[in-house]
């Protein structure tokens, strides 16, 4: 009866929750039937300049710009006049000519690496930086890890490890810094920086070891995908393979 006054009520509830539903799967992402999420980028003058387009792009995995001298570069087994690596040399692959940056393959054993992080693991915590203006140590949104310090003294195998960088680097490591390890986890990452100090100061550190000169990285996990380490002006990216390491100077 099309008339019947609670027939014609229930048409218009029923209607009403239809499109309701329409409202609701609009809302919705794909077929997982999960709400929009609300996230908007925030953007500044840096994230919107050249440099910070360049970091990201490299990270995606994508081509910037050629490498320059690319033709020149050269792989060799090395010992740079050093006898202790006379009949055990290192493998050395140019990446860039100037600024010259190598990465070695095979510095350290898997035994190595599996005490390394083991070592590491119960003394990781959340990474800082230092802020600029106060000096003091911070956390920061552009830099997600956590991190921890080893010293020589703490085990036999990191002054070992220590030892054998100095050997390849040919560098006094007397003055270098402790041991980092660092865990990046899923989704962390530390957006571009300098790893040495631009603003020169009469600081402790300053008077007593000096500014940093060169940094030496050991990749020590094989992941499936992202985690590279980018050279925004030089448009060089280099990917994670555990026995791999990375030098550069400063």
């Amino acid at each position: 009866d099309p008339t019947h006054q609670r027939a014609k009520n229930n048409k218009f509830y029923f209607e009403k929750m239809l499109e309701e539903d329409k409202v609701k799967a609009a809302q919705r992402r794909g077929d997982t039937g999960l709400q929009r999420v609300k996230n908007p980028r925030h953007i500044d003058d840096y994230r919107n300049s050249e440099e910070f387009y360049a970091y990201e792009s490299l990270c995606r995995g994508e081509e910037i710009m050629p490498i320059k001298n690319a033709h020149k570069l050269k792989c060799k087994y090395a010992w740079y006049g050093n006898p202790y690596l006379y009949l055990a040399r290192v493998k050395e692959e140019e990446m860039h000519l100037d600024p010259w940056l190598v990465v070695y393959h095979d510095i350290l054993s898997d035994n190595e690496i599996d005490f390394v992080k083991t070592f590491a693991t119960p003394r990781l915590n959340r990474a800082t930086v230092q802020n600029s203006v106060t000096g003091k140590l911070e956390t920061a949104t552009y830099r997600i890890s956590k991190s921890a310090w080893l010293k020589d003294a703490d085990h036999l195998i990191l002054s070992r490890i220590n030892k054998r960088i100095g050997t390849v680097t040919g560098l006094n490591v007397e003055t270098a810094e402790e041991l980092q390890v660092a865990n990046y986890g899923i989704g962390g990452h530390y957006e571009p920086h300098f790893d040495y100090a631009r603003k020169r100061k009469s600081t402790v550190l300053e008077q007593t070891v000096g500014n940093r000169i060169a940094t030496f990285l050991f990749y020590m996990s094989d992941i499936p995908s992202g985690g590279a380490t980018v050279f925004p002006y030089i448009g060089l990216k280099l990917f994670p393979k555990k026995v791999r390491n990375i030098l550069s100077f400063e």
